[in-house]
């Protein structure tokens, strides 16, 4: 899709691009940026606070980290991590019900040196088994792992978030979510425009319902299961950091989406 093509400009994320098939997804983002044309905004705001935010906390690690990536679609998160932080990653899983044998089989072919740390997992995040098969997959409960869940959020009902938040909860991991705030927490000018954008989104993914979250009832989770809030950004503040100014979100509640991290 255009904005991927616009947000990822080194290697290996570009090269990965290119051996991509992005049709399918592009009329979808077609159908956004009828509504509004500057959405890719949006989706490199919240991937640059992501891999920003995680990049750094993996630089100053003492010892490998394992990771998780839920609902990893095409995304090369793995390759972007793992380019800069080979040595404090011990292994990556990514997890989503579609294209992951694709997915492995370029990365073998295309990035040996990063597939040997990389296994791809076709299941849906609905999936009971979903911890048996991480296991099955070398998943080890034992090491501090990083979990993100982007893109997935608002597609799933809030008692499997919960599930699967639980399974993860050791004490010693970290959650990295990102999701869509209440209708009433988004200013009057922007609230129509995230309206349209997911009654799309909800009509093109055959949704019942879409899943919203206040800052304050995601914290109660990390605590429910033994964790604790780490750090939460709006989208102003993502797009700060991303660009070093505020073009689009000038104030914390111009924006949709928000990320925040926890430690489970």
């Amino acid at each position: 899709m255009l904005w991927a093509k616009a947000y990822y400009k080194e290697d290996p994320a570009v090269k990965f691009i290119k051996h991509l098939d992005l049709s399918e997804g592009q009329r979808l983002l077609d159908l956004c940026n009828t509504i509004c044309d500057w959405y890719g905004e949006i989706i490199a705001n919240r991937k640059y606070f992501i891999y920003h935010t995680m990049s750094e906390k993996l630089k100053t690690a003492n010892s490998p980290w394992q990771i998780v990536i839920l609902a990893a679609g095409m995304c090369p998160l793995s390759l972007n991590l793992l380019a800069k932080n080979d040595k404090k990653i011990n292994r990556i899983f990514e997890v989503d019900e579609f294209g992951m044998k694709e997915k492995e089989n370029a990365y073998k072919n295309f990035f040996p040196q990063y597939a040997r740390k990389i296994k791809c997992i076709p299941t849906s995040i609905y999936e009971k088994r979903l911890m048996d098969l991480l296991t099955d997959a070398g998943y080890r409960k034992e090491l501090q792992t990083i979990i993100f869940a982007e893109g997935i959020s608002y597609y799933i009902r809030k008692r499997r978030l919960k599930e699967v938040f639980q399974s993860f909860a050791t004490g010693r991991n970290i959650v990295v979510l990102e999701y869509l705030v209440p209708r009433n927490n988004i200013s009057n000018e922007n609230r129509k425009i995230s309206d349209e954008i997911f009654n799309i989104i909800k009509k093109e993914c055959e949704l019942a319902r879409i899943s919203r979250y206040t800052q304050s009832e995601l914290k109660r989770i990390f605590i429910q299961y033994g964790g604790a809030f780490l750090r939460h950004e709006t989208m102003s503040g993502m797009e700060f950091l991303r660009t070093g100014s505020n073009q689009f979100f000038n104030r914390q509640n111009e924006g949709w989406i928000e990320c925040i991290i926890g430690r489970l």
